[in-house]
């Protein structure tokens, strides 16, 4: 699966990453909002970490392996 999400707004974002999709799931994120959007998965790590943050204007790809989610 391929989607896209974009983050818009002012104020800063927490998204939650949901380990219910099927594995393997790829998006892409694209925050056109002013401020850094957090990303935190439901459970399971984020890059190895609790959660990863994505600065305004930046394009990431978020892929979950059924485990774990990896941001780049």
């Amino acid at each position: 699966h391929l989607g896209m999400v974009t983050l818009q707004g002012t104020s800063a974002l927490g998204v939650t990453l949901n380990n219910l999709v099927t594995a393997p799931y790829t998006t892409h994120l694209i925050n056109q909002s002013t401020q850094t959007a957090t990303l935190t998965p439901l459970t399971g790590t984020v890059n190895g970490t609790s959660s990863v943050t994505v600065a305004s204007g930046a394009n990431v790809k978020a892929y979950f392996d059924g485990y774990n989610w990896i941001v780049a």
